[in-house]
């Protein structure tokens, strides 16, 4: 349903104004509760991050391949509509991708999808295990995650892309 995008670019093109849209179909504020009821309730197929104790978050893994493919099913459609709505990118000039991106509560993901990459690149042992290298560690991993979204958006509509991060 894009009748709110729809409107605001109707109310931008009159008011000669510009407009920046924020993207958060995973993480606002680093946490999932934004996204839609059937992602947030199918927790097996979008699977949440979690402490290193096992508590699940309200944090999708960015370490999940279902994640990352709902969400670029969904920002891909969104940037179509907008590049059929404003082809020359007079009105919508930028975009950011999701908001805040980050780990509150735990500075990394320690799910079992994220533990096996975590394993696999030796991190511990070239990184160090002290919360700075956690957090490295998802900042990594979260920027090849919006790597994806920006090349199918830049793939659709060539326009300047940001993205912001919550640190713990």
């Amino acid at each position: 349903d894009f009748t709110l995008i729809d409107r605001t670019i109707d109310v931008a093109r009159r008011e000669q104004l510009h407009v920046v849209f924020l993207w958060f179909g995973v993480w606002k504020n680093s946490m999932s509760c934004y996204a839609p009821g059937w992602f947030k309730k199918d927790t097996k197929r979008f699977p949440r991050a979690m402490t290193a104790d096992g508590k699940p978050l309200e944090i999708a893994s960015c370490f999940s391949d279902n994640v990352l493919q709902a969400d670029l099913k969904a920002f891909s459609a969104l940037m179509q509509h907008i590049k059929a709505r404003d082809p020359q990118r007079e009105l919508v000039v930028m975009m950011q991708i999701e908001n805040e991106i980050g780990m509150l509560e735990s500075a990394r993901d320690h799910s079992p999808l994220a533990e096996k990459v975590y394993r696999q690149s030796q991190w511990a042992e070239r990184y160090g295990s002290d919360v700075y290298a956690d957090e490295k560690f998802m900042a990594l991993h979260y920027a090849r995650y919006v790597e994806h979204l920006a090349k199918a958006a830049r793939g659709i509509h060539d326009m300047p892309l940001y993205v912001n991060a919550a640190m713990n």
